[in-house]
């Protein structure tokens, strides 16, 4: 807890912490691969340190699947970082866990108490006995003959390192993305004209939660004859999320109406009411929930879907285990415009609904609104906020 303190340290994760584990790995990739485009311009960039205890946990055969993907991540990051000023301190109980993918990587290597020669050998060090069993003595990879009494840290160093950091200045930290997030706030965090404006007529830019690798705002993207779809198991926040695109849109474009379908509607006539409200000039957004209960004998509703009408959009919501195998389904033209959201989805097979492989490992482990925006290929992790913090989600 001292050590977050600090204000030149962005965050203390625990090895348990496995969203903000990713969260972290996620954010120093973007970091790599933003620095290596400015850098092709002469861009210098400042140090970013980071400190892994437990290095062997990473890379144990037949360890957690988890653990070895967040591993060979980072290994990806010591060596692709190095030339872009990432700094890694990685401490490690076996010297055999420094594969050879990194080992040429590691500029220097401080080896605490090592029991003989055969273990300073490969540890890339040179034995000496004076260093054995003297807790917190080292000896220097490439320094024969230099030891080390490495300093015993208290609360009060890291006190008073925190008082001497300086300028105010603090690192960016890695939280967790909250499990309930209400539509106000994010209307209130918000930024930018395109924002305010909901983008040109010809996409409807919508927010509808918080997410991504900086937590913040996430938006759908509604266009014309592009039906937007919404699929998730039972009680995983269908309606709440057709409610929040609709309150969002109602919120910043008035004049917009929504159109909802419920039990009882016939198919042929929803349909020819809708069109006939767009011609006489009105802008609407349909939704219709739980799809794959809705029957369109004459084909009017998969024509509907189809209708590029400018002043018209179009959100369903449905079963994704339903909807991956109704490939006749008057709904599955929603599949063809790859950008839906998939509520808490089963990333092996939900992905194919919009045509866009989603990560075995994506970790979308949480309560109702908890899932992920796919658009034109690309997933971001988000929560979909209510209207009201904390009401029941449907």
């Amino acid at each position: 807890d001292l050590l977050a303190a600090v204000p030149r340290v962005g965050a203390v994760i625990g090895g348990h912490e496995e969203e903000r584990r990713e969260r972290l790995v996620a954010r120093l990739g973007l970091e790599v691969a933003t620095r290596r485009d400015s850098a092709r311009a002469g861009a210098t960039f400042p140090p970013i340190v980071v400190v892994i205890d437990g290095w062997s946990a990473l890379r144990t055969p037949g360890g957690d699947v988890a653990m070895l993907a967040l591993g060979d991540s980072l290994v990806r990051l010591v060596v692709e970082g190095a030339a872009l000023g990432l700094r890694f301190v990685i401490g490690t109980d076996r010297a055999t866990s420094l594969t050879s993918a990194i080992a040429p990587s590691i500029a220097t290597r401080i080896v605490l108490c090592p029991a003989d020669a055969t273990e300073a050998a490969a540890a890339g060090v040179r034995f000496s006995p004076l260093a054995v069993g003297v807790p917190g003595r080292a000896l220097i990879g490439g320094r024969p003959g230099v030891e080390v009494q490495v300093w015993h840290t208290t609360d009060l160093d890291v006190t008073s390192a925190a008082s001497r950091a300086g300028d105010g200045r603090r690192a960016p930290g890695i939280d967790v993305l909250a499990t309930d997030v209400a539509l106000g706030e994010v209307l209130e965090a918000e930024d930018g004209p395109l924002d305010r404006s909901f983008g040109d007529r010809s996409t409807w830019v919508v927010p509808v939660g918080l997410g991504g690798d900086s937590l913040g705002v996430i938006r759908v993207h509604l266009r014309a004859g592009e039906p937007f779809l919404v699929c998730g198991p039972p009680r995983s926040g269908r309606s709440t999320a057709l409610a929040t695109i609709s309150a969002a849109l109602m919120t910043r474009q008035p004049e917009v109406e929504v159109v909802a379908w419920h039990r009882g509607l016939e198919a042929t006539m929803f349909a020819e009411t809708v069109r006939d409200a767009c011609r006489s000039g009105r802008r609407l957004l349909v939704v219709i929930d739980d799809v794959e209960r809705i029957e369109d004998p004459q084909g009017k509703l998969a024509q509907l879907l189809a209708d590029d009408t400018e002043a018209l959009r179009i959100v369903l919501a449905g079963r994704a285990d339903v909807l991956r195998s109704a490939y006749g389904h008057w709904s599955a033209a929603a599949r063809r415009s790859r950008h839906g959201l998939a509520l808490r989805p089963n990333p092996e097979f939900d992905g194919d609904l919009w045509h866009t492989p989603l990560p075995r490992r994506l970790n979308v482990r949480g309560g109702p609104g908890r899932g992920v925006v796919v658009r034109d290929g690309s997933h971001a992790i988000v929560q979909v906020a209510r209207e009201t913090r904390g009401e029941d989600p449907c």
